[in-house]
């Protein structure tokens, strides 16, 4: 289920990128808003075929989860949920990391100002475009040709669903002790700040610049 979640996500983001790349801007409201859609929408499918699979009923597969999650027993469904509640939250900027039944919401973090967001925005760009070059490396050690279309969509596809697993910008905040939803609100409390605006684009096109310049290299 999450596998499939995830791709849906990676073919979105590489639709979104080659949007950027043509000078189309899409505004985080609605980038969110369609990650949200479309992979509700995969999950009730994928929930849908696995209960009429086995034979199952979804309130009580849910109910099972959460007793699962109550104690050490079961580590494995302990992963499968946080990291699908980490996927979803980073996608959507819900907040659902470790969220369990009858909890209350957690305390919105302070946002950042115009200057933090901007230290903290270099160095979550650059991790991501050293993640990539990182891939890259490791397709090329595999004897593949990255500078073939099929390869760079593969590249893109395994970057997406690598990030929605372990995201590097993500740890790269960590460092900063940011936490991903309190920076995707603070650019967007700032995305009206000409300086702030400027600087942002300018690190998107260099980090796509980076990730072109990687796939392009060859050893």
């Amino acid at each position: 289920e999450d596998l499939e979640v995830q791709n849906v996500y990676a073919q979105l983001l590489q639709q979104v990128q080659q949007l950027q790349r043509m000078g189309q801007a899409v505004p985080p409201s609605q980038l969110k808003a369609l990650f949200r859609q479309e992979m509700s929408r995969v999950l009730v499918l994928k929930q849908t075929a696995v209960c009429d699979e086995f034979d199952i009923d979804y309130d009580c597969w849910e109910e099972a989860t959460w007793e699962f999650l109550q104690d050490d027993a079961h580590p494995g469904v302990l992963q499968a949920v946080t990291q699908l509640q980490k996927f979803w939250e980073h996608a959507t900027d819900e907040p659902v990391t470790g969220w369990r039944p009858g909890q209350a919401a957690q305390e919105e973090e302070a946002l950042l100002t115009a200057e933090r967001v901007l230290e903290v925005a270099a160095r979550y760009f650059d991790a991501h475009a050293q993640a990539f070059a990182e891939l890259v490396q490791q397709y090329q050690a595999d004897g593949r040709d990255t500078t073939e279309a099929a390869t760079q969509q593969a590249l893109q596809r395994d970057f997406g669903a690598a990030m929605s697993q372990q995201d590097a910008g993500e740890a790269a905040l960590e460092m900063e002790d940011v936490s991903m939803k309190c920076f995707e609100k603070s650019v967007a409390a700032h995305q009206n700040n000409p300086v702030v605006g400027r600087a942002l684009g300018m690190m998107q096109m260099k980090q796509q610049q980076d990730i072109q310049n990687a796939m392009a290299m060859v050893d």
